[in-house]
């Protein structure tokens, strides 16, 4: 049969110690940019003693969360992403991060080409000052049509996200993230950092980016190097089944000839990769 477990010490189906039930995702009120880009972000209450735990958020429509929290003098903070379930044959890419840098940037951009236009007709890129991408008005297909910017974060933490709906082409697309700033937007937006000069202006580490299909997460990579402000994550393929493929080893052209390195923080999405 099924068991439901409430309540203060643990749990008779499964042994499990119970600190703390609740229940989170009560609907958005109406304006709120989480409830129209689709992902929820939030906090819950719970009360525990000094330990390791992990926590299971589940919300309905959203995929199931765990998150991993080391409880010190009966306090922690534990961010919670939520991502909502995608629809069949569309894939969700999620970047999240720490508090600082203040601003981080997803892109993708079309793989496979001698080097992505950017800003320029045909547009290859969408990222924060692109976030979608309409056909030309002759008639003719833009493939990065269907790839949306979903929500563009400026206060830390993210998420960051970008959906391929089904409709995309069966091609290559690359991933990459930017850091675009470590400064508060109010009351002035910033603007882009320059590295070596502004500070802050690069990676902590722990930056992460996850990919999502119809049954749960895919794949995800993790930036580790506290260093650089372009971390090129990989390339996803869509095949004529409409299934996506990853690579996340990319390798820049003449990088080990002096290039940038996508293990330092160097290389950026718009440049030229042995593909």
């Amino acid at each position: 049969g099924t068991c439901s477990c409430v309540g203060s010490v643990s749990c008779s189906c499964t042994g499990a110690t119970i600190i703390s039930t609740g229940v989170v995702g009560a609907d958005l009120p109406a304006g709120d940019p989480n409830a129209q880009a689709g992902v929820w972000t939030g906090s819950l209450p719970l009360y525990m003693v000094s330990g390791g735990y992990v926590i299971k958020l589940s919300l309905p429509g959203y995929y199931d969360r765990l998150v991993s929290v080391e409880v010190a003098d009966g306090a922690v903070d534990a961010i919670a992403v939520m991502v909502p379930v995608v629809a069949p044959g569309e894939l969700r890419v999620v970047l999240t991060w720490g508090a600082r840098p203040w601003d981080m940037d997803l892109w993708v951009v079309r793989a496979g080409v001698p080097k992505p236009t950017f800003l320029d007709w045909p547009e290859q890129s969408v990222f924060w000052g692109v976030p979608s991408v309409d056909d030309p008005e002759d008639g003719s297909a833009n493939e990065m049509n269907g790839i949306v910017l979903n929500r563009d974060e400026v206060n830390g933490q993210g998420p960051e996200t970008i959906t391929f709906s089904a409709s995309v082409p069966s091609l290559r697309y690359r991933v990459a993230v930017n850091v675009y700033a470590d400064l508060p937007t109010d009351p002035d937006p910033p603007s882009q950092c320059v590295a070596g000069e502004d500070a802050g202006c690069n990676f902590r580490g722990g930056e992460k980016v996850e990919f999502f299909g119809r049954s749960g997460l895919l794949t995800e990579s993790v930036f580790e190097p506290a260093m650089g402000t372009w971390w090129v994550v990989g390339t996803v393929e869509k095949d004529i089944a409409g299934g996506f493929s990853f690579d996340l080893a990319p390798v820049v052209e003449g990088e080990r000839n002096g290039a940038g390195s996508v293990a330092d923080g160097l290389a950026t999405c718009l440049d030229l990769f042995e593909e």
